[in-house]
């Protein structure tokens, strides 16, 4: 059975220019509150600091914009959308084999982001700026000898394992596959935002870990709900978009689209 062709849908120039604006506010408010703190005020605008102290908040913005969108819209194709009339239940197409693909396009961006905030980060725990010539052996140093290295490399690898899955994706399975280790790459990160030497550090990363998956579900599905082709982007209203990103909301029952 041929695919037919989706249609962009009137509201995906009204979503591109959210996400755009969402970015540049990110992405402003983290150089503000760097500036703030005045940890901007002795770089020289293109001094290796300067690179790091702009680039990282900004990346690192990016990062998670990307990481949110993978996993929505893979969540979505693989348990969320209900199949196109006269397909078959395993088969991916319509509406859940573009939401596939977006999350490969989505995974893309979140690898490189990943990557220039490892590159990045290595160079501000060292020092050393880009492209001197010890930066490759602080590379290395950062990423066998940190927790923070070894996180940021984990899960950069994983998720360029997410986009060879999703890229290669023609059953609910391989979504449902892909979908699983988008999370798995999100958890490191979770578990590097609370001090291990720390009171009840186990509480405190397993909460974060639950928050981040269910933020990332909930605005990244919303996103790319709103985002998807013309035949259902009317259905965005059925999402429980006034449902709070709390951890707790990733218990609440789902009302499945379509």
């Amino acid at each position: 059975m041929a695919r037919e062709p989706l249609r962009p849908s009137k509201s995906r120039v009204g979503a591109v220019v959210a996400a755009a604006v969402t970015v540049a506010v990110g992405v402003a408010v983290a150089v503000s509150l760097l500036a703030a703190t005045q940890r901007l005020a002795s770089a020289e605008p293109l001094a290796a600091g300067a690179l790091v102290s702009y680039g990282l908040p900004a990346c690192r913005v990016l990062h998670d914009l990307a990481a949110a969108l993978t996993i929505g819209a893979l969540v979505l194709a693989a348990w969320l959308v209900a199949r196109e009339p006269d397909s078959s239940p395993e088969e991916l197409s319509g509406r859940r084999w573009w939401l596939v693909h977006v999350g490969f396009a989505a995974a893309v961006v979140w690898a490189g982001s990943s990557a220039a905030v490892l590159l990045l980060s290595a160079s501000e725990v060292s020092g050393i700026g880009l492209g001197e010539p010890d930066f490759a052996a602080a590379v290395r140093s950062f990423v066998l000898q940190t927790d923070l290295g070894r996180q940021l490399a984990y899960s950069f690898f994983l998720i360029i394992l997410v986009a060879a899955v999703a890229v290669v994706a023609t059953r609910v399975t391989a979504a449902a596959g892909a979908a699983v280790l988008a999370i798995v790459a999100l958890l490191p990160v979770a578990f590097g935002g609370h001090a291990a030497g720390a009171r009840h550090h186990v509480t405190a990363t397993d909460s974060l870990a639950i928050h981040l998956v269910a933020v990332s579900v909930w605005v990244g599905g919303l996103a790319a709900w709103c985002w998807s082709p013309a035949d259902s982007a009317g259905n965005c209203r059925r999402w429980p978009a006034a449902t709070p990103p709390w951890p707790g909301s990733a218990l609440r029952p789902w009302r499945r689209p379509g």
